[in-house]
């Protein structure tokens, strides 16, 4: 970080997921925030080195962590963050940028789905992603409470656009992509009432990364249990198509969230439709017990 702010720096952008550690990760493993997890230590070690001896600059922090700063009251000005930003603001950051350097900006900027970019708002990667991860939609729609993406719209992004991004990374050598969405079985749902997958999309979808050139295998970041149950024809013909087997599996996140049908009634909203959130313990069981039988995991 030192080596690109100089005299003339008048901005220094960062990004968070979990910059004072009470996501639901950090909060889980450090016995509910007695403990200081990485990501805490790491953000606040970051933050205090940006505070020089009379420092020119301003500091705006971003990402989907921003909310933590409304829990902790006084935290933003305690560790000299001149701005927070919340939201999506791919296509309004320049101008963001342009108002915090003239001294304009107020210290706490909120945008919301009202003026969230469209695709063609949202620019492409310049550089290799780590892990090559690629991103495929945007938002999910299933309104679980706890979760800051189910507040974003949902977009989809078309093949041509994921394919030029696939392509940067794949000349770097990275043959494994993975295809980020909030939900990868949501990709072009068309039944917002039962939340079915669209089969032939995502199926689609998937058969054109694996068609990429360089690209070996593909998996995604995120897909609900519920979604296995439905449609698990559509689960065995992912593992087709990825050439998925017991020495190469596919990995996912699913997010459990809770066993409790009270909680999941209370806060999980839609993530088990087409079923009832009484069901969710027993779809938490059938749709890990599809997903491994596929060589998902």
């Amino acid at each position: 970080m030192e080596q690109f702010i100089d005299d003339d720096t008048e901005v220094v952008g960062l990004h968070s997921m979990d910059p004072l550690g009470l996501g639901p990760v950090s909060m889980s493993f450090t016995m509910g925030g007695v403990l200081t997890p990485y990501t805490k230590a790491m953000f606040l070690d970051l933050v205090g080195r940006l505070q020089r001896p009379d420092r020119k600059y301003k500091v705006v922090l971003g990402g989907p962590g921003g909310w933590h700063f409304d829990c902790r009251d006084g935290m933003q000005e305690k560790l000299g963050i001149d701005h927070i930003v919340h939201g999506e603001v791919d296509h309004l950051a320049p101008e963001i940028f342009d108002r915090i350097a003239r001294g304009d900006a107020p210290p706490v900027m909120r945008f919301t789905n009202a003026t969230a970019p469209s695709v063609d708002q949202i620019p492409k990667i310049l550089a290799p992603t780590m892990h090559g991860m690629n991103e495929v939609m945007r938002g999910c729609g299933r309104g679980c409470e706890f979760c800051e993406v189910t507040l974003r719209r949902p977009r989809y992004f078309p093949l041509n656009y994921i394919g030029d991004e696939i392509a940067i990374n794949a000349r770097d050598g990275q043959s494994s992509i993975q295809l980020h969405s909030d939900d990868i079985f949501l990709y072009k749902l068309e039944n917002w009432k039962t939340m079915e997958p669209n089969e032939d999309a995502v199926k689609d979808l998937f058969r054109f990364v694996m068609d990429q050139p360089g690209v070996s295998h593909c998996y995604p970041t995120h897909g609900t249990v519920s979604a296995a149950v439905t449609n698990p024809g559509l689960i065995a013909d992912l593992t087709e198509i990825v050439h998925g087997g017991p020495n190469k599996w596919i990995g996912v996140q699913s997010g459990i969230e809770t066993g409790s049908p009270a909680l999941s009634r209370a806060v999980l909203h839609r993530k088990a439709a087409p079923f009832t959130a009484e069901e969710w313990p027993d779809l938490v069981v059938q749709g890990t017990e599809i997903l491994n039988r596929n060589y998902w995991y």
